[in-house]
């Protein structure tokens, strides 16, 4: 396995495991995740998988916002991008056809614990893991989409609604990006938007 991928990986797994074992806080298995979506990454054709194991940290105190938690959340992810142009020839000689990612990603979290019967909730992640190939295929283009690196930087940004008799349920938006935050050149980015549904246990 490429040192970048297994320096990455084990920085994830480090600083996951100082927070979750600090005197402060206990982790907690919270919930599982499946996300889907497509790419926006201009020129890549391609579908983003997701799916995550996710366990709660600590709650911060509400203070002055009422009814609004802030949490803080790690993710255990695997991602899979899918390119959907395999079939045809106008696409890239070079670059993978299908990529599969693993990351730890811290999440902090902004959720309505109020009696109603719908929440809503925001959320935002940085985590650190590796690709199985730094290319993905590009149509119409020579190049393929270069990630220069197999080690990557996920960030996400979402948000949904909490609903459910024992608020087990969650349907969210999210955009995920991935970047090796310019520890190689070129550094192009894969973005993708996703719909993600939510088990609470």
């Amino acid at each position: 396995m490429d040192k970048k991928v297994l320096l990455g990986c084990s920085l994830g797994l480090i600083s996951s495991a100082l927070v979750s074992f600090s005197p402060q806080a206990v982790a907690q298995f919270d919930s599982l995740r499946i996300a889907y979506g497509s790419a926006f990454t201009p020129d890549v054709v391609a579908g983003d998988l997701r799916l995550a194991a996710r366990w709660h940290i600590k709650d911060f105190e509400k203070g002055y916002n009422g009814d609004w938690q802030r949490r803080l959340m790690v993710e255990a992810v695997y991602t899979y991008w899918h390119s959907t142009i395999s079939s045809s020839a106008n696409k890239s000689a070079r670059g993978a056809d299908n990529i599969h990612g693993f990351f730890i990603t811290p999440v902090f979290r902004l959720e309505d614990t109020g009696p109603a019967s719908v929440n809503p909730y925001l959320e935002a992640g940085l985590g650190v893991g590796g690709i199985s190939d730094d290319e993905i295929r590009r149509k119409g283009r020579v190049y393929p989409l270069r990630k220069s690196s197999h080690f990557q930087f996920e960030v996400k940004v979402g948000g949904g609604f909490i609903f459910g008799e024992q608020r087990q349920f969650e349907l969210g938006a999210q955009w995920v990006h991935y970047s090796n935050g310019n520890t190689a050149q070129p550094n192009y980015s894969f973005d993708a938007l996703q719909l993600e549904g939510v088990y609470r246990f």
